[in-house]
């Protein structure tokens, strides 16, 4: 069973997903997938959203910026890069990473038909698959929510400090099945 954690703003989720990341590669496995990060060191409307493998550590160079938010136009969403992207850090990675990490999949992504079937098609596989999902705004993260693969978790600030070890054992164990 896959698992996509979902909830507000600002509870945790990549934290949640960071630390299990960090604890499957501590133990010898390979990750793929992405993460989607911002700038954070622009104003809040002048800012990017950028997606970079979740092997690698964030950068902040132009070529990876898939959103670009600015205080007088709606956000310019760069379709091609999710696309490009969702090829390199999914399909590829796939290959030899015993985890996924999908952070985030939301509304952005929309007309990323690539992006998406990289990710839908990745839901019907063996590989163990950790996400974060935004509900609600875009029809295609429901086929994700809604997936007879895919376990959706709301995080909370209650409970977030008590998933961080049921997630590792639960992907720990999930890996095991794999060679390294």
């Amino acid at each position: 069973m896959h698992i996509f954690l979902t909830g507000e703003i600002k509870t945790g989720k990549t934290t949640l997903i960071n630390y299990v990341c960090n604890e499957v590669i501590s133990k010898g496995y390979k990750v793929g997938g992405f993460y989607s990060y911002f700038d954070d060191h622009r104003e809040e409307e002048n800012r990017c959203l950028y997606l970079n493998g979740a092997h690698l550590f964030q950068n902040y160079d132009e070529k990876q910026v898939v959103v670009r938010f600015t205080s007088a136009l709606q956000p310019q969403v760069y379709t091609q890069r999710f696309n490009d992207f969702g090829k390199l850090y999914i399909r590829e990675r796939k290959k030899i990473a015993h985890l996924l990490i999908l952070d985030e999949c939301s509304f952005f992504e929309r007309q990323a038909f690539d992006f998406q079937h990289e990710i839908l098609t990745a839901l019907n596989e063996p590989i163990p698959i950790l996400g974060v999902v935004r509900l609600g705004k875009a029809s295609w993260t429901e086929q994700i929510a809604n997936h007879n693969k895919v376990r959706l978790i709301e995080v909370t600030k209650e409970n977030r400090n008590a998933l961080r070890l049921e997630l590792v054992d639960y992907f720990t164990a999930q890996i095991q099945r794999f060679p390294k």
